[in-house]
């Protein structure tokens, strides 16, 4: 860490055909032990499986609140920690509902990127996509035309 500024690692951009940049989210799951929190137990765990072209990616996200405290948090990517920082010399796995080290307190914002390079599939095509607005019933898709990729 340089001053207050993390040290930046530069990533590899993921190989994939630059015609079949295509992300679906093929999996979405939720643990929420909320139910016992009369206990003491408050936990999250929500994973995100992410199809880009043939290529996987597996995101885990996983809060904890200490009793009394402050809440913890791991993130993880394809089994690589993300956050709390990786020690030298090896991966952290943790289980929700194995309680083990691995979290930490969250004191700031965490920005990190799966670098690809590709072109999305359908873009200026009018009504290649559809949308479906979070205040609207989630029966109701509308077409949508992609002007461009950022």
């Amino acid at each position: 860490m340089v001053g207050n500024r993390p040290t930046l690692k530069r990533q590899k951009t993921v190989p994939i055909d630059k015609d079949e940049v295509d992300f679906r989210v093929v999996h979405f799951s939720c643990l929420d032990t909320s139910a016992l929190t009369m206990v003491g137990k408050h936990c999250k765990e929500t994973h995100w499986t992410v199809a880009v072209g043939a290529k996987k990616v597996e995101i885990i996200l996983r809060v904890d609140k200490v009793p009394g405290a402050h809440y913890e948090v791991a993130v993880e990517c394809n089994g690589e920690v993300i956050f709390p920082e990786a020690k030298p010399g090896g991966k952290q796995r943790t289980s929700i509902l194995g309680g083990s080290s691995g979290r930490a307190p969250l004191t700031q914002d965490i920005t990190w990127t799966y670098p690809f390079c590709g072109t999305v599939k359908g873009i200026g095509k009018p009504r290649f996509f559809e949308v479906s607005p979070i205040h609207q019933s989630r029966e109701r898709w509308w077409p949508a035309t992609l002007k461009e990729q950022v």
